[in-house]
C-alpha cells in the first residue's frame, strides 16, 4: 500500500534504509525535514475519521504533519536507541502544552478516535515516537512540533487563511514563507496534478555541539533552515502558475 504523500518522508523510504542497515546511529542523520499539510486537501482526497470531526486549525490553517531525522539520500533514520518508543506518553503530551493544544497544531490525521485524541492511551488516538535515534527525547519533540505548527499557523500566516477556496499566484505563494516572521527561504511545495497544495516541507541542520549537562544525551534537534537535498526537493510539483487552496469538503459540513 502506498503511503500517502502528506506522511513527509515516504514509510517506504523508511523501509528502504531500514533494509541498508540494522539500526541507526545515535544522532546520525544529516537533517530534519519538517512537513505541514494542508488538511482540507487531505480530506478531499483520503477518507480518514478526523475529517468528520475537524479542529479548527484544520479548516484554515496548515497543520504540523511530521518531522523527520532523515538522511542526505531522502532516507529516514530507523532504529532503537532509547526506551522511548510507542505511543506518547500523557507524561510528556501534558509537559508540552496538553492534548488540547497538540490538537490544535499537531492533529493527528491517523486517530481512529477523535474524541479522545491525544490522551496518551493505546486506542490509535495518540501517534508513535519513532525517532528515538533523533537526539531528541519525547517532551523536545513534541515542544518542537507545536512550535513549528504555531509558525504556519493562520495567526502567522494569514494569507493562507484568506485563500481558503482560492488560487494564488506561486510566486506569492513562496514568497510568504520566505518572508518574516518565517523567513523560511528554501521551501518545497507539493501539489496534486490540478495544482491544489498538499503540503509544505521544510529541511532544517541539525543542532551539534549542544551543551549538556553530565549524563545528559547531546541534544540533536532542528536548528537553521538549510536548501533541500535534491532527494528531498523532487517532492516540490507546484509548477504551475498558480496554487490552489482547497476549501473543506462541504460533505463534512453537514
Amino acid at each position: 500500500m502506498k503511503a500517502p504523500t502528506w506522511l513527509g518522508v515516504s514509510a517506504v523510504a523508511v523501509a528502504t534504509h531500514a533494509a541498508q542497515i540494522d539500526r541507526s546511529g545515535f544522532g546520525d542523520h544529516d537533517l530534519w525535514v519538517y512537513t505541514a499539510v494542508w488538511a482540507p486537501h487531505v480530506c478531499t482526497t483520503t477518507d480518514v475519521a478526523l475529517c468528520a470531526s475537524p479542529t479548527s486549525s484544520m479548516r484554515t490553517s496548515l497543520v504540523s504533519s511530521t518531522l523527520i531525522p532523515t538522511y542526505t539520500d531522502g532516507t529516514a533514520q530507523t532504529g532503537i536507541c532509547r526506551y522511548e518508543y510507542g505511543e506518547f506518553l500523557p507524561s510528556s503530551i501534558t509537559a508540552a502544552g496538553g492534548a488540547n493544544t497538540l490538537q490544535q497544531y499537531w492533529p493527528f490525521l491517523l486517530a481512529t478516535d477523535v474524541g479522545n485524541m491525544w490522551d496518551g492511551g493505546y486506542t490509535g488516538s495518540t501517534p508513535t515516537f519513532d525517532w528515538t535515534c533523533s537526539g531528541m527525547h519525547q517532551v523536545q519533540y513534541l515542544r518542537e512540533m507545536v512550535a513549528l505548527g504555531t509558525k504556519v499557523s493562520s495567526e502567522r500566516l494569514p494569507f493562507v487563511a484568506d485563500h481558503v477556496g482560492h488560487e494564488a499566484k506561486t510566486s506569492d505563494v513562496r514568497a510568504i514563507f520566505q518572508a518574516a516572521p518565517l523567513g523560511w527561504n528554501d521551501i518545497v511545495l507539493s501539489c496534486d496534478s490540478h495544482s491544489f497544495l498538499d503540503k509544505v516541507s521544510v529541511c532544517f541542520a541539525k543542532t551539534v555541539n549542544a551543551t549538556t549537562k553530565p549524563g545528559e544525551d547531546p541534544y540533536f534537534g532542528p536548528a537553521q533552515v538549510i536548501p533541500c537535498p535534491q532527494s528531498i526537493r523532487v517532492q516540490d510539483t507546484c509548477h504551475a502558475d498558480v496554487v490552489r487552496f482547497a476549501a473543506f469538503p462541504a460533505k463534512y459540513s453537514t
